[in-house]
């Protein structure tokens, strides 16, 4: 019975010291903070943007025969901007606001042709955009450290229309446009500090009056779709 009881209580002890042993080894791995989209970012982005510029411009020759017109024309062009703006989260859902501020080279031009019986008008409509800003709401998804992203705003943007035609020096009025915008992105936390992100951007600018020398002002509209790419500072 001595025996045994030794036997037991050895067993015992061995058990008790593994099971410390065990404990010491598998003590919990220190867990980093998961990744937050708090806080106040700014940011620089660059893309290309391709679109459509539409003028009731032929309704100023309602008595002509109107052989080609410039209603509507393509326009595109580069972007370079910068972005800025604050972000809460809350779980997974992410809600921001951000303004953009951008330079453009995007522009496009067409011909045209009218004879109201006595006169033919030649010449070529053309359109430029130099500069474009927005304001804009941001809601999104968390996926730790991805975001999937969409915003709605309002955008404002130049123009200048000009009427190049072959009766004398060309016509050309600026204006600002005010219209919406809206887009879908997706962003990534390289760490703490850096994003980067892919965005797809419609714009819809509305309509403005250009005095080009006619009895009345042309009336045009443009809009275009941009692709840019970006990277933000996180403060």
């Amino acid at each position: 019975m001595r025996i045994t009881a030794a036997l037991f209580a050895v067993l015992a002890l061995t058990s008790a010291a593994s099971a410390a042993d065990l404990i010491i080894e598998e003590a919990p791995v220190a867990v980093l903070p998961a990744a937050t989209w708090d806080g106040a970012y700014i940011g620089i982005h660059a893309g290309g943007a391709g679109g459509t510029e539409e003028d009731n411009q032929s309704e100023l020759f309602e008595e002509s025969e109107q052989q080609q017109i410039a209603d509507s024309f393509d326009v595109s062009g580069w972007l370079l901007g910068l972005h800025a703006g604050a972000n809460i989260q809350m779980d997974s859902f992410v809600l921001g606001l951000e303004g953009v501020v951008d330079v453009t080279n995007i522009e496009g031009s067409a011909d045209y042709a009218y004879f109201d019986g006595q006169n033919n008008y030649y010449g070529t409509l053309s359109f430029a955009n130099t500069w474009q800003a927005s304001l804009n709401v941001r809601a999104g998804v968390a996926i730790d450290a991805l975001l999937l992203y969409g915003s709605l705003g309002v955008a404002i943007a130049d123009g200048t229309l000009t009427d190049d035609s072959d009766k004398g020096a060309p016509y050309e009025d600026s204006t600002t446009h005010v219209g919406w915008t809206a887009a879908a992105g997706i962003e990534y936390l390289f760490d703490e500090n850096w994003s980067g992100r892919l965005e797809a951007r419609y714009s819809d600018f509305g309509s403005a009056d250009y005095d080009l020398g006619y009895m009345e002002p042309v009336e045009a509209s443009f809009s275009h779709t941009a692709l840019t790419a970006g990277i933000s500072y996180r403060f």
